[in-house]
């Protein structure tokens, strides 16, 4: 029996570079653009050479950058390298992320032709003077056209990322948002704080004095509002950035959390491969160069993990999801009581509510503790 395997595919590529953005991603020519899906295509080609015997894969995930970016076509030729090259389960999830002014009608015959079943579409926020600050090019009623069509075509699985703590963003920003979306009745909301990255425009804005961010409070209570809003609407809070409505959860991320087996093809794209990660070139023209030319994946670093690296990720990963971590999974993998281990911290943890323990003997983060997941970890790994 086949193996399950999850496939990313990166497109480094956008219309126009967000001021908060550090991914591996750039305005580019076409020509440029050509030539890195000419050998995307064959590095899928040599790289299901390696994997589909063993492996099928369940999920598939387009991602960047903005995939729908791309010329007509470009996506249906990635599909068809897919499809033609690798095992893929029938049923099998297929994602790709768009801006809110890329989705021609055409471009949504094509994406529906060749399977793709779920719609990841980048709002941030509906406040058009917000945007405009943040650097996209959308408007919120581009966003609310697109929605519009992709449901009107029957498209029930929808996405939706907003970003909490963007300059000038108030709670009534956020509820606004949040009203677009309930109004709309999409299935999945990311919601992810700000994150002021060191090379971009808008960390140097700020840094400056020419624009303020809310304080860690004021987008701690933005965050508390995305969970009680979408807790009263019925949305599941089953990773700490994202909520879903019943069986809408996304497949293909749950496989990074859940610690399972997955490849990245592109520029930049990183893989897990148990126990080995990988990670491919972040330069897109060395990408190319090493592709087309010694017809081998562009792997600038790899490693196997070690136990403790192991022991790290299971808490790191488990305790950003509702179910949290497993103690019971936990000693019988690493041979090793957590509990024991670490008493005090998870006592005071627990104590302070920021971690709860049920009956299962499942670890927790509660939403307060979500919120300082990060201390959290460092005190448990």
């Amino acid at each position: 029996m086949k193996k399950s395997l999850s496939l990313y595919i990166h497109i480094p590529f956008c219309n126009s570079k967000c001021r908060y953005c550090n991914f591996v991603s750039c305005v580019a020519v076409e020509e440029l653009k050509s030539e890195y899906l000419k050998q995307l295509n064959t590095e899928l080609v040599f790289r299901a050479r390696e994997y589909r015997n063993r492996y099928e894969v369940t999920t598939i995930y387009i991602g960047g950058g903005t995939p729908s970016s791309l010329r007509m076509n470009a996506i249906k030729n990635i599909m068809h390298t897919i499809l033609n090259n690798f095992s893929v389960k029938n049923d099998a999830e297929i994602t790709i992320e768009m801006n809110p002014n890329d989705l021609t009608d055409a471009k949504l015959n094509e994406y529906l032709e060749i399977g793709i079943n779920r719609f990841s579409i980048g709002l941030q926020t509906s406040n058009d003077r917000i945007l405009k600050i943040i650097g996209r090019t959308h408007t919120l009623l581009n966003y609310q056209i697109t929605a519009n069509r992709l449901i009107n075509r029957g498209v029930s699985n929808i996405s939706t990322d907003i970003i909490l703590g963007l300059p000038g963003q108030t709670v009534k920003d956020v509820e606004e948002t949040l009203k677009v979306l309930l109004e709309l009745k999409i299935p999945h909301i990311s919601a992810y704080m700000l994150q002021l990255e060191e090379g971009t425009p808008l960390k140097k804005l700020v840094d400056d004095g020419t624009l303020s961010v809310p304080s860690e409070d004021q987008t701690a209570e933005m965050y508390r509002q995305v969970c009680d809003t979408l807790a009263s609407k019925g949305y599941e809070h089953y990773e700490v950035s994202n909520f879903a409505l019943p069986n809408f959860a996304s497949k293909h991320n749950k496989v990074y959390w859940d610690g399972g087996d997955y490849l990245g093809v592109g520029a930049s794209a990183h893989s897990l491969i148990f126990p080995y990660r990988m990670a491919n070139t972040e330069n897109i023209k060395e990408y190319i160069e090493v592709v087309k030319n010694k017809r081998v994946a562009p792997i600038s670093d790899v490693y196997k993990l070690t136990l403790d690296m192991q022991k790290e990720e299971r808490i790191m990963l488990r305790l950003r999801t509702k179910d949290g971590l497993n103690l019971n999974e936990y000693e019988r993998d690493f041979k090793e009581n957590l509990v024991q281990k670490k008493k005090s911290e998870i006592s005071s943890l627990i104590k302070n509510k920021l971690l709860v323990l049920d009956s299962n003997f499942n670890l927790k983060a509660t939403e307060a503790g979500f919120l300082v997941l990060n201390e959290i970890i460092r005190q448990l790994v």
